[in-house]
């Protein structure tokens, strides 16, 4: 048994699973403060339905981070009582920039929060009540709100008391309400008596109008602000920004701007940089780009919310003619996660599920068990790593990218609309339909078989078959709960790789709201059809149930269930060297197509996060939130020059990034040391090539696009050298 191997040396424990870990700890061995140490570091694994004995419990606890998040974010309350009968301080478990509350609020715990609320712990637990929380979900209060009046008002009621926090407790309720701009809340504050002409956040002397005009969307709620602060509307914050500067250079709502002038907001103010409201707008107006963008896949849809942000005008050609993506599951990872979050993406719109641990599993035996946990990536990374189904993870891009509630103008989405020509000096593209459009930016996004990279680079690139293709496959998650053989192998959250000889692997992970159970089924294919890479060729159950014809009988019982499946090609592509020409850029499969996770890697260990972390889609993210940070601030009427001075800087963030992470998905084809040599050339000079697990970690999630697309656009502009 390979745990039995593991557990003669202290630095094969971190392989073993929580339950083992449990079992040294409980023993006092030699081994058991290495064990306790692995747990402590795991952060938020202890796994609730795991826990064997009180006094186990009691050993971890004594200087553990956080090992009562499970039982939060399943709101577990019961056991959480237990616990603090037994005499279990709950002030030793916190989260920095979170506290018990924060973390069950922003779980959606609704029991344990009441019960947390109830049992008047909020004044220890959630130290200054208005914090801002570290995933900018906004405060405290703010998280209450998300829910309902019931559970606001559940808090507010027994915090409000608290002299020392009376006017911070004010200023969050408030910035809750413009937020979320609900009637409700707003009823239920009135008539507590809230002032609103005292609301500060954030920014000292700011009104509510301020908050109302930078972040509300509901124009009968601003009338209501009206009534209640009419005095106010013409007050400068610090900044020297009234609130009808602020919607006017946010330009986020343009109807805002109106309703403001329409009661008694002045455009005449000036303010310290000389600036009126009105000159604002219109200097908004003038550095409005045309986009156009080829392709409403993930990567398009990434790239048009991004620049809907930075003010500009967004058209998509997109050839379907239902904007269905295709394909089955998809990993965010928490550098994509991070990006969508700070959009305003709503996971639980999207139907997402949080991705926990990973295991590797022997396919045949299913005996020995290798697992990483995953759970700490929210805190570690600050966003979640997140389970999709594609056709979610798309329609919420999609909203996203067309609603009215958004930052800047709506994209128009153009369906059946097959563009046949690029001309990236003139941003011209032409349809099959013969007609020509022009824009001032033109992002192709059409996938791996795009002609714009004939315009770029002069020729298309050649995929090179692996040898292998991916079986690919969806089965209804009730189908397997009804079914007392297979029932057994559900768990939320679990991603599971069965390895066996060669490359074969089936992926298994849930997605849909954990109703639907995603399949990958890496093999060897040497099939004359390798090079057409269609996502969408058809296959049978049979031919899965042969290729895993050794696998556990339980396993092959699962795959029986699948009622459709598809055959992928797995071809690779080696980077290219530039992205951009004129007036066009590249993005996504387009720039930089990377094979699936855990297609190719031999290594059990090495496959738990092996390589390019399911990156794919990820780096189509990073594309979009690159391209919206580094043409934000365009010039008036921008030239061909200006246009090719950002998209200089666009590759300076992105393409030595994306281009590592591509040669990395493709480890396993050759010797490690070849890949790692391919990849030195695209790392910065004296940095470390990623080479295990927790360095591949850092190296994928760790890295913020946004923030360092923010820093290179800065320096630009002042004048400096990037």
């Amino acid at each position: 048994m390979a745990s039995e191997l593991y557990k003669i040396s202290p630095a094969g424990l971190k392989y073993l699973e929580t339950p083992e870990l449990w079992k040294i700890i409980e023993s006092d061995g030699e081994l058991a403060p290495h064990a306790k140490a692995i747990v402590q570091q795991r952060f938020m694994n202890i796994n609730i339905y795991t826990v064997p004995s009180a006094k186990a419990f009691r050993k971890l606890t004594d200087h553990s981070p956080d090992p009562i998040t499970d039982i939060i974010r399943y709101d577990r309350v019961k056991t959480l009582k237990s616990l603090v009968g037994a005499g279990l301080n709950l002030q030793h478990y916190s989260r920095s920039g979170w506290k018990l509350l924060g973390l069950a609020l922003a779980s959606k715990a609704e029991r344990i929060s009441r019960y947390i609320i109830d049992a008047s712990l909020p004044v220890d637990l959630c130290g200054r009540i208005g914090a801002i929380n570290d995933c900018e979900d906004g405060t405290f209060i703010s998280l209450a709100a998300t829910w309902d009046v019931s559970i606001f008002a559940h808090l507010w009621d027994r915090i409000r008391h608290l002299p020392s926090q009376q006017r911070r407790l004010s200023d969050d309720a408030m910035y809750a309400l413009c937020r979320f701009c609900d009637a409700r809340l707003a009823e239920f504050l009135l008539a507590d008596g809230v002032d609103l002409a005292a609301f500060v956040h954030g920014v000292s002397g700011e009104t509510a109008w301020h908050a109302a005009a930078e972040c509300a969307t509901d124009l009968e709620f601003l009338g209501w602000i009206a009534v209640q602060s009419p005095g106010t509307i013409n007050d400068k914050a610090v900044d020297g920004m009234t609130p009808l500067m602020r919607a006017a250079a946010f330009n986020h709502f343009p109807e805002i701007a109106v309703f403001l002038l329409s009661r008694g907001a002045d455009p005449a103010v000036v303010n310290d940089a000389g600036d009126t409201a009105a000159s604002l707008a219109g200097r908004l107006i003038y550095s409005q780009m045309k986009v156009i963008i080829v392709g409403g896949g993930i990567a398009g849809l990434a790239a048009a919310i991004g620049l809907r942000r930075a003010g500009h005008k967004v058209q998509i050609f997109e050839r379907s003619s239902f904007l269905r993506e295709v394909g089955a599951a998809i990993h965010v990872q928490p550098n994509a996660s991070r990006i969508l979050l700070h959009w305003g993406f709503d996971p639980r719109r999207a139907r997402l599920v949080t991705g926990l641990r990973t295991m590797v599993i022997p396919g045949t035996s299913l005996t020995s068990k290798v697992g990483v946990d995953c759970s700490h990536f929210g805190e570690t990374y600050g966003a979640p790593w997140y389970l999709a189904h594609r056709v979610d993870l798309h329609s919420e891009l999609r909203r996203l990218a067309t609603t009215p509630d958004a930052p800047g103008v709506p994209v128009e989405i153009i369906l059946r609309s097959d563009v046949v020509g690029f001309d990236a000096e003139n941003g011209l593209v032409t349809l099959s339909n013969g007609s020509v459009h022009r824009a001032d930016l033109v992002v192709a996004a059409d996938g791996v078989h795009t002609t714009a990279i004939h315009q770029v680079i002069g020729h298309a690139t050649p995929a090179v078959s692996t040898g292998s293709a991916a079986f690919r496959f969806l089965i209804p998650t009730e189908d397997i709960r009804q079914d007392p053989e297979t029932a057994q192998f559900l768990e939320d959250g679990l991603m599971r790789i069965y390895v066996a000889e060669g490359v074969r692997r089936l992926i298994w992970y849930s997605c849909a709201d954990n109703t639907v159970e995603n399949f990958v089924g890496i093999h060897m294919d040497n099939r004359g059809d390798g090079q057409k890479e269609d996502w969408d060729l058809s296959a049978d159950v049979n031919d899965v149930l042969a290729q895993y014809h050794d696998f556990h009988p339980t396993l092959l019982r699962i795959i029986k269930k699948a009622t459709s499946v598809k055959r992928w090609p797995l071809l690779y592509r080696d980077p290219i060297p530039t992205w951009t020409r004129g007036r066009l850029v590249l993005i996504g499969d387009a720039a930089h197509p990377m094979l699936p996770r855990t297609s190719i890697a031999h290594d059990p260990l090495k496959e738990l996060t092996s390589t390019d972390q399911g990156q794919g889609g990820a780096q189509a993210i990073e594309d979009g939130g690159a391209l919206g940070e580094l043409f934000a601030r365009m010039p008036d009427h921008p030239t061909a020059d200006e246009i090719r001075d950002r998209l200089a800087l666009f590759e300076k963030v992105r393409i030595n990034r994306a281009s590592v992470i591509q040669v990395f998905s493709n480890a396993g084809q050759d010797q490690g040391w070849k890949v790692r040599e391919r990849a030195r050339q695209y790392m910065p000079e004296g940095a470390k090539i990623p080479s295990s697990p927790p360095e591949f970690m850092e190296h994928n999630f760790r890295c913020d696009v946004l923030g360092e697309s923010r820093r290179m656009l800065g320096l630009y502009l002042e004048g400096s050298d990037v």
